[in-house]
């Protein structure tokens, strides 16, 4: 059948139970012998007691393991295991890391809420360069699917995140065991956390700003030396800018940002974004380390070293872009410390050549070397995963960053002061030094400001893109986008408190009528008439959305019963039927009202949304003019009072 148990001692388990082997209908003849005489021995599930109130729970010493060499079983083939056949736990520290493998790995993983009530629950990998990671588990009877990883759009996702998040609801009776196929290309590193909401949205906070850190001082770093090359026009400081983009690039991609906020509907890029960016940011930085030193003119040799090394991250490069990844994903991760080595080195040439800046050169790669090996070993599989070694290159290329940026303004002092000296004291070559230097901090100054007033732009046209997106045009109200957010928190808040939220489907009627007979223009000055009155009728904490050309939704939050719904479906459509004034004319118009409540009729926001228009169609069809409401999953007609 193609698959092997993770070798290693397993961790005993208090509840664990002897593993029972009954005849499983369906499975494989092969697969049933070898449960019986090749795992004997396995451990049996364990479940993971969670309890209320927690914030995180650490799985790696709970996750059970099954290595899948062909990749060809499916979860009703895994699933029919017994407990205690075929999976076993990993020993170790730090996260599970499975190297550079061509296998397909399954995880297994069993809760029981430490309770008489359920408890939500996110299950994190929080290692967003895996290429494909499919939740399993079952409900009842149903099988629960979902799907994650870099080579899917991000709106695949069934919680959006930058690492791989799943949602779990977690029984205090039953338990609940939840599998995990994880297949990729690059390091199979599976960093497993489970998290409450609140835990994962705390701890992302402080994440989130040291990520805000390290990547504004990139593009702070970025931007200057941009200035300086277009003011010196000196190739060092483009090929620091290529490095500190790639490097940039690589990172976003690796931590899950890019894919989140930059390219989440090209799966292609995110696939792509951690090796590219390593491997140009080899090619930039071999280049800037050349110019930097200048050593085409004191080490030939050394000179041809660095050039080849450039040639090999240039062939990683074309590789990821046109081949398949995982050798040239190893042949990147093998390059980037052997890359840094050689750069240490040269640092080292030139610090005894005497030459400018080497101190701070040499510096900055011997912070560098670190963090780059620490991350290809690890991502090799020959180290342990932890915080440290997780972050062991944002830690050490932010060292880099700042060093070299110290270096390369070392060189333009060294630049200027090699100047002064050449034009002695001569008045005039001062004056002329005197003036660049204005004329370069003016432009630094001009460059800045004009990015400022780009970046004020931008933002007050995010502004207006996120306001078009979220929000219809003629009326101002929430369209089917925003109403689907407002209407899935009022739920949630419901779910909370213990209390009800209403859906109102209104379509008004002869509208088409006055539309056609009045013109488009005054059928839109009466839609917007329309949306003020809903508007002045509902309260503040009640969303009113346009759905469509004459048809519009609220959403009561907080409404207390069906019966409070009906009154407010009464006094809406009184309020529409009154007259509305448009230009000089006097138009009539009337509502037909569709009600759904949560949680009495649905508990989906989609059941939800066509029991309250299959309502409002009800309505329309008893003769117009009144309110219709769902109950127990049909449409009941309700007379509206006159």
């Amino acid at each position: 059948m193609g698959f092997r148990v993770a070798t290693g001692r397993t961790r005993s388990v208090s509840d664990s139970t002897a593993p029972s082997f009954p005849l499983v209908p369906g499975l494989p003849a092969a697969l049933l012998f070898l449960c019986l005489f090749a795992f004997s021995s396995s451990d049996a599930l364990a479940t993971v007691t969670v309890p209320s109130g927690f914030s995180q729970i650490e799985l790696r010493p709970d996750v059970e393991v099954l290595e899948d060499t062909t990749g060809k079983l499916g979860f009703d083939e895994i699933a029919r295991l017994p407990s205690g056949v075929g999976f076993s736990r990993r020993t170790g520290e730090g996260d599970l890391n499975f190297g550079f493998s061509r296998s397909v790995f399954w995880l297994r993983l069993s809760f029981r809420a430490d309770g008489v009530h359920p408890l939500p629950a996110l299950l994190e990998i929080a290692y967003p360069a895996l290429d494909h990671v499919d939740f399993y588990a079952r409900v009842g009877l149903e099988s629960v699917h979902y799907q994650a990883g870099d080579n899917l759009k991000f709106s695949v996702r069934p919680y959006f995140h930058r690492n791989l998040v799943f949602p779990v609801s977690i029984p205090a009776d039953t338990g609940q065991t939840v599998y995990l196929r994880i297949a990729t290309n690059g390091s199979l590193t599976v960093p497993i956390k489970l998290w409450s909401e609140a835990g994962l949205h705390q701890a992302d906070q402080s994440l989130y700003s040291i990520h805000a850190l390290y990547f504004g001082m990139l593009l702070a770093l970025g931007l200057y030396n941009l200035l300086i090359y277009f003011s010196l026009r000196d190739d060092v400081y483009l090929a620091y800018v290529g490095y500190l983009c790639a490097l940039a690039t690589a990172q976003l991609g690796m931590l899950g940002l890019g894919h989140q906020f930059l390219w989440p509907d090209l799966p292609w890029l995110a696939d792509k974004a951690v090796l590219l960016g390593f491997s140009l940011a080899g090619v930039f930085g071999a280049l800037c380390a050349r110019g930097f030193l200048d050593t085409p003119a004191w080490a030939p040799r050394f000179n041809r070293l660095v050039t080849a090394t450039c040639m090999l991250f240039l062939l990683g490069t074309s590789g990821v872009l046109f081949e398949e990844i995982r050798p040239f994903a190893m042949l990147v991760a093998v390059m980037a410390p052997f890359a840094a080595a050689i750069l240490t080195v040269g640092g080292v040439l030139a610090l005894r050549a005497g030459r400018p800046g080497a101190l701070m050169f040499l510096a900055a790669f011997a912070a560098f070397i670190l963090g780059m090996i620490a991350a290809g070993l690890r991502s090799l599989g020959w180290i342990p995963s932890n915080p440290l070694t997780s972050y062991s290159l944002q830690i050490g290329s932010g060292v880099e960053m700042l060093l070299l940026s110290f270096a390369l303004a070392e060189r333009l002092r060294n630049l200027r002061r090699t100047t002064e000296e050449a034009l002695g004291h001569r008045e005039d070559a001062l004056f002329a030094l005197t003036e660049a230097e204005r004329q370069l901090e003016q432009r630094i100054a001009d460059r800045t400001s004009e990015l400022a007033n780009a970046n004020e732009r931008l933002l007050h046209s995010q502004e207006e893109l996120s306001h078009l997106a979220l929000f219809d045009p003629l009326t101002g109200l929430s369209n089917r986008t925003r109403l689907r957010e407002q209407l899935l928190m009022s739920m949630a808040r419901s779910r909370r408190s213990g209390g009800v939220c209403a859906l109102l489907m209104i379509d008004l009627d002869g509208f088409k009528a006055a539309n056609d007979t009045h013109g488009h223009a005054v059928g839109d000055q009466l839609l917007t008439q329309v949306a003020k009155r809903l508007l002045a009728t509902v309260r503040s904490t009640d969303t009113v959305a346009r759905v469509g050309g004459d048809e519009f939704l609220i959403v009561l939050e907080a409404a207390g019963s069906m019966a409070l719904a009906e009154i407010f479906a009464d006094k809406l459509i009184g309020k529409l039927t009154q007259p509305f004034e448009v230009g000089n004319r006097a138009i009539s118009i009337g509502a037909s009202v569709g009600i759904a409540m949560y949680p009495a009729h649905a508990e989906e926001i989609d059941t939800l949304l066509q029991l309250a228009d299959h309502a409002m169609y009800e309505a329309k069809r008893a003769g117009k003019g009144r309110w219709v409401s769902a109950r127990a999953g049909a449409c009941v007609l309700e007379p509206a009072s006159s």
